[in-house]
C-alpha cells in the first residue's frame, strides 16, 4: 500500500516550510519591537519624606499612554525606574507620579496590626504629582511632607 501520491514533491513541501519559517521570524522581530529603547528617557531619583530617605517606596509613572514605568527605593531612598524586565527607564513626555509604601511581607499566621500607608493620599491614591520625562537621564527627587 503506497500513502504518497504520484505527484508529491519533496522540494515543493520543503519550500513551503521555508517560507513559513521566514515569515514566522519576520512576525515575531515586528511584535517585539513595540516601543524602542529610544523611546525611552532613563529616570532616577530620591524619595525623601519631611527631610529623611525613605526606604521601600514604590514609585510609579503613568505616561498619558503607554505602559507605566516602576521602581523601588533602597535603603538611601533611591530609586531608578524599570521600563518591563531588564528595560530601564520610561516613555517620554507627561506622566502623573504616584508614590506608596511597599508593605513589609508577612505570613497569614501573622496577628500583627494592619498595614498603615505612612506617605500621604495626595502622593499616591490622590497624587498631584506629574513630571516630564525626557529623552536621555532624567532625576526626579520627590521631597514629601507629611502634613
Amino acid at each position: 500500500m503506497n500513502f504518497i501520491s504520484k505527484d508529491f514533491d519533496v522540494r515543493k513541501i520543503k519550500g513551503i516550510w521555508q517560507t513559513s519559517v521566514l515569515c514566522l521570524i519576520a512576525l515575531s522581530g515586528i511584535s517585539c519591537s513595540g516601543n524602542s529603547n529610544s523611546d525611552l528617557g532613563l529616570v532616577s531619583g530620591t524619595v525623601t519624606l519631611d527631610g529623611a530617605v525613605y526606604p521601600q517606596a514604590q514609585v510609579v509613572f503613568t505616561p498619558n499612554e503607554g505602559r507605566p514605568s516602576m521602581g523601588i527605593t533602597d535603603s538611601n531612598g533611591k530609586y531608578q525606574l524599570i521600563y518591563i524586565r531588564d528595560t530601564k527607564g520610561a516613555n517620554i513626555g507627561a506622566h502623573q507620579v504616584s508614590i506608596s509604601t511597599v508593605p513589609e511581607v508577612t505570613s497569614d499566621a501573622d496577628d500583627g496590626p494592619p498595614f498603615v500607608e505612612t506617605i500621604p493620599a495626595k502622593y499616591n491614591s490622590k497624587t498631584t504629582l506629574s513630571v516630564q520625562v525626557e529623552a536621555g537621564d532624567n532625576t526626579h527627587d520627590f521631597p514629601l511632607i507629611s502634613k
